[in-house]
């Protein structure tokens, strides 16, 4: 079984560590004048060599070669998230004074300090204000804001920095020649780009491409990491902005079916977002969005959370489509002015007439009027509602989403009290609300289904279609 290849490269003196060189210029440099510090802070992202330069840094106080193979009694590490208690540190206190058995140091390496517990921290504390002089600490963390301040100023702190793609791409193209994997550049630039500034992940990556196929290709690497085309991209936006639900509920299932990841989906159109931002005609609704991107790795459902941001951004531009005109009596005449109405209302109520509910049986203006007021108050709820069938019967509403994430998201006691408070304000009567899931319903289209059109009296004579498409909203007199 052969070795995996962040393993088989991990770099072995402070020379070979790559983009790191603010630090391992400055701790060559403090070795040779054999100014060796009590205690060290490395803090950074993962897999961009704290831990390396750790165990180098060990073997070098102790001017000893590193080699992975050997061990030494002297050189202890310890992983904070398994060995938090203060049990554990006390123990560590207990024997640190207990003179080296070979070496000239004793280093102790503490990954992931920040999990230890408070109590583990002061014991911590009490070791690094007074420790032996034989004793050196290296302590590493991801997350520097959750170790005590009195624990880092007695440290020497080095800030690690992400591995730029640049760098990555370099080493990456070096490794793959030596390990004979043929992989194209876009290939490469894929992989530096998506590991996350993580040289370690960038080579596993690269391995389990390189398992994959013998000739590593761009259409390989996509499918690996789930990235979409640029086009995919491109054209989701481009149907976010013009608020064609259907069209996006679409283009979005179908970037997602061909294997696209919806947490690195929502990165690519935020990169790009954020490189038009100079260009976008609504900057402000842009770095919103923008916000919403970003968090998207921190959801429990990405994949739904993506969708939901998507269908609630407002449309570049309003359009309105005119209503039919009708007539109650052969003789009697139409109304004069047209009806008008947004055509970004995307809900159709049904109503069944009923005797017993005069005045309180919600109108489809009524329900652009809810859809209004909770877009003003919660966009995100917004997003969600518009995918609703709705439809008022024996003085209930009902509404049904074809997916069952949305019917949880509104049955939320917060937003279902929400949406009941919002319309009792707006003045408008109707019994229980009832959110249901009907896989057979369709998402609703941009355009609100109009009114069914009055039919013609017999007697009324028949107007040519193109007359009437000319004027709209004319008159028919007879004489």
């Amino acid at each position: 079984m052969g070795q995996v290849l962040y393993r088989k490269y991990r770099s072995k003196t402070l020379s070979e560590v790559i983009g790191q060189q603010h630090i391992t210029e400055v701790l060559e440099a403090a070795l040779k004048k054999n100014q060796i510090s009590h205690a060290y802070l490395f803090t950074g992202p993962r897999g961009v060599g704290k831990t390396s330069i750790a165990r180098i840094l060990a073997h070098e106080i102790n001017n000893i070669e590193y080699d992975e193979s050997k061990t030494y009694v002297d050189i202890i590490e310890i992983d904070a998230a398994s060995n938090r208690r203060i049990d554990e540190i006390r123990e560590l206190r207990d024997k640190i004074n207990i003179v080296p058995s070979l070496l000239k140091y004793k280093v102790y390496i503490i990954d992931e300090v920040h999990m230890l517990t408070r109590e583990a921290f002061n014991a911590l504390l009490k070791t690094l204000e007074e420790p032996p002089a034989h004793a050196v600490f290296i302590l590493a963390t991801t997350e520097l804001h959750k170790v005590p301040e009195t624990i880092i100023s007695r440290c020497q702190r080095y800030a690690f920095r992400p591995i730029s793609p640049e760098t990555a791409i370099i080493q990456l193209r070096k490794i793959a020649k030596l390990e004979n994997i043929q992989i194209d550049d876009k290939s490469l630039e894929l992989i530096a780009e998506h590991s996350g500034g993580s040289f370690r992940d960038a080579l596993s990556l690269l391995d389990q491409l390189a398992s994959l196929s013998d000739k590593v290709t761009e259409t390989d690497t996509r499918s690996v990491l789930g990235v979409a085309s640029a086009h995919t991209v491109s054209s989701l936006i481009e149907v976010m902005r013009q608020g064609d639900i259907l069209t996006i509920i679409n283009n979005y299932r179908d970037a997602i079916n061909r294997g696209n990841d919806p947490t690195v989906l929502g990165l690519q159109i935020a990169k790009q977002l954020r490189a038009n931002l100079n260009k976008s005609p609504d900057t402000e609704n842009d770095l919103k969005l923008l916000k919403q991107l970003l968090d998207l790795p921190n959801s429990r459902h990405p994949e739904a959370e993506l969708e939901i941001i998507l269908l609630s951004q407002p449309k570049s531009d309003d359009t309105y489509t005119q209503a039919p005109q009708t007539s109650d009596k052969a003789g009697q005449k139409k109304t004069k002015k047209p009806i008008i109405e947004k055509s970004d209302k995307k809900s159709e109520i049904t109503v069944e007439p009923d005797t017993s509910l005069v005045n309180k049986v919600i109108e489809v203006t009524d329900w652009q009027k809810i859809l209004d007021q909770v877009k003003l108050k919660r966009n995100t709820l917004y997003g969600i509602l518009r995918m609703a069938k709705t439809k008022v019967e024996a003085g209930e509403l009902t509404l049904s989403f074809a997916f069952p994430f949305h019917v949880k998201r509104i049955e939320d006691a917060n937003n279902k009290s929400f949406l009941e408070n919002l319309i009792h304000d707006l003045g408008i009567s109707f019994g229980d609300l009832h959110i249901v899931h009907d896989r057979n319903v369709e998402p609703p289209s941009t355009e609100f289904s109009a009114p069914e059109e009055a039919k013609t009296p017999a007697e009324e004579p028949k107007v040519p279609e193109n007359v009437m498409k000319i004027f709209k909203g004319a008159e028919l007199v007879n004489e």
